[in-house]
């Protein structure tokens, strides 16, 4: 028994459903994997609050609202279950931009030590 227009048309169209979402998927995946924690929160005289971002959501000083737009539901799941925010100098944050493994309390009183 041969297959309908219609059949053959909702296979094609789940067929292409599934590979756009794969790919909106992955490429969230991958700039996530190359992302870092970036200054979401500024006090006077430090910063208050580190936020995950996914490599091209922050440029220069600035969040990039438009493509955080695009990316919404993966980006809250991804702040939500994998990269939690964290605050300045007194809780644990992993740095992700080569200093893996250290955490920002490290970091600055290694920065302050060099002074």
């Amino acid at each position: 028994m041969q297959k309908s227009w219609a059949s053959k048309a909702s296979t094609v169209l789940a067929i292409a459903i599934s590979s756009l979402l794969c790919i909106y998927v992955g490429v969230y995946a991958f700039l996530s994997a190359n992302g870092r924690y970036e200054a979401a929160l500024l006090g006077l005289d430090h910063v208050k609050l580190y936020g995950w971002a996914p490599a091209g959501f922050h440029e220069g000083d600035r969040w990039n609202g438009s493509r955080m737009q695009v990316f919404l539901p993966l980006y809250v799941l991804d702040r939500r279950y994998w990269h939690h925010d964290c605050g300045g100098w007194n809780h644990d944050c992993v740095e992700t931009n080569g200093d893996a493994g250290k955490n920002k309390k490290q970091l600055f009183s290694q920065h302050r030590e060099s002074r």
